[in-house]
């Protein structure tokens, strides 16, 4: 009966965290089919402190399709807060019409694979839709998202290395 309570209430939560969720990313390897996924929601306004809290869910999923969850959030993560910050300098791309560009097209068959979607907006305070942003190695939003996983580490010591 215990069990079954804890399982409902994790299950509640993770809805009511999927519910919130207005960032995320991500890097996966194509031939093995690895994936690691971190969603970003917002956790609450602490007002005596005048700071926005966050909570990060780290989901690793392998090439058989198992899946493994590590939470994690700015109270109890100094290091999240960084993290969460980090999306203020997401390097964006720009446009590149077809056969504008002087140059080879290069196609990448192997290699991780990175992506960001996050709300955008003019600086105004308007929130367009999410964006998603994708790109292979060797780009800023690589370095990016590489970046921020490295700054994410210490606050799941469990989860294993990509």
């Amino acid at each position: 009966m215990l069990v079954a309570l804890l399982l409902q209430a994790t299950t509640a939560d993770a809805a009511t965290f999927d519910r919130g969720i207005w960032g995320r990313f991500g890097r996966g390897v194509a031939l093995r089919h690895t994936v690691e996924e971190v969603a970003v929601a917002r956790d609450g306004w602490d007002a005596a402190r005048r700071i926005q809290h966050f909570r990060f869910r780290l989901t690793t999923r392998d090439g058989d399709g198992t899946a493994t969850t590590h939470w994690s959030d700015t109270r109890t993560c100094p290091a999240a807060r960084t993290a969460a910050a980090r999306f203020g300098s997401l390097p964006m791309p720009r446009p590149d019409p077809p056969a504008m560009i002087p140059g080879d097209i290069a196609i990448v068959m192997d290699g991780i694979g990175y992506s960001v979607t996050v709300p955008v907006g003019y600086g105004n305070g308007s929130i367009a839709d999410p964006v998603t942003v994708r790109s292979n190695v060797g780009t800023s939003l690589a370095a990016w998202v590489e970046a921020s996983f490295a700054t994410l580490r210490p606050c799941w010591p469990g989860a294993p290395r990509f």
